[in-house]
């Protein structure tokens, strides 16, 4: 089932949805962020220093952190081995991003593998695509159910979208609206492509409303098109603009459809932005444009 509309050549078109990506260093990025944002940052550091010879594993992942935000990587990831030793799930996450970083593939996987077993989400979910690229769709969905039912943004996304692909609607919408509902702006995104499809447009406007006002580009051009083929083309030309200044190609494309009788100047100053961002139905309108 398509998660995009079909337009005829006169009409708007709508963005295709985005890859779901694996949220990567986001712990260990949320640790440093709130260790450097700390203006007691020296007295932490040597609190976490006394904590981590004392075998506490907090304190070894947070010394940790304060080593790689210092460039001091191998001390940290010596800091994270520890705190992994002593069981951190956490630690082993950590130490899985930092492998990938060195180019240790190998030891990632381990390393997400252990802190997956222990029940950390975003480890479940590197897990979950590693068997994606084995074409090992159930040990997949087991993982992204997995990380799903801890309420895991990203595992919802991605578990929606999986059995979207696989035909089991139903359980897709399920998943997708749960991380909708979480605050996911690729969730709402798809979300509303999926109502849209099942021909629920007002629905669908929420979404792809929701989804632009966090600034996701694809979801501007999208409720852009249900604003024009409802009437409402100052609005749509309004959320085509935002689009198309957020890099997003369809969004260019469809602003210099509306503006071709009012600013031809602009609008193809728009196609041809959008046909060096290799949309090719924008050269082809500027072509038309420029032959009028």
């Amino acid at each position: 089932m398509p998660l995009f509309r079909k337009h005829d050549e006169a009409a708007t078109d709508s963005a295709a949805a985005p890859v779901p990506s694996v949220p990567g260093m986001g712990p260990l990025i949320r640790t440093i962020l709130d260790m450097t944002a700390n203006p007691q940052f020296d007295t932490a550091a040597a609190k976490d220093h006394h904590g981590a010879e004392a075998g506490d594993a907090d304190a070894m992942i947070r010394q940790g952190a304060g080593l790689l935000a210092e460039g001091r990587t191998a001390e940290a990831v010596e800091s994270f081995r520890r705190a992994a030793d002593a069981g951190s799930a956490v630690a082993m996450h950590n130490l899985a991003v930092l492998a990938v970083k060195a180019g240790d593939q190998e030891e990632s996987r381990t390393w997400h593998r252990q802190a997956a077993e222990r029940g950390y989400a975003p480890s479940m979910v590197a897990v979950a695509f590693a068997a994606v690229d084995r074409d090992d769709l159930p040990e997949a969905e087991k993982w992204l159910g997995a990380a799903a039912d801890q309420g895991d943004p990203t595992g919802m996304l991605v578990l929606g979208t999986l059995l979207l692909q696989s035909g089991r609607t139903a359980e897709a919408e399920r998943w997708l609206r749960r991380a909708a509902d979480a605050g996911d702006a690729s969730a709402m995104y798809n979300l509303a492509q999926l109502t849209e499809a099942g021909g629920r447009l007002a629905e669908a406007e929420q979404w792809y409303r929701r989804a632009a006002e966090a600034d996701n580009p694809q979801a501007m051009n999208n409720l852009g098109n249900i604003l024009s083929d409802t009437g409402r083309a100052a609005d749509a030309l309004e959320w085509y603009r935002r689009s198309a200044e957020a890099g997003e190609p369809m969004g260019m494309l469809n602003l210099g459809g509306m503006l071709e009788n009012s600013d031809p100047r602009q609008a193809a100053q728009w196609y041809r932005r959008a046909a060096d961002a290799g949309l090719s139905r924008a050269g082809e309108r500027l072509r038309r444009l420029q032959a009028r």
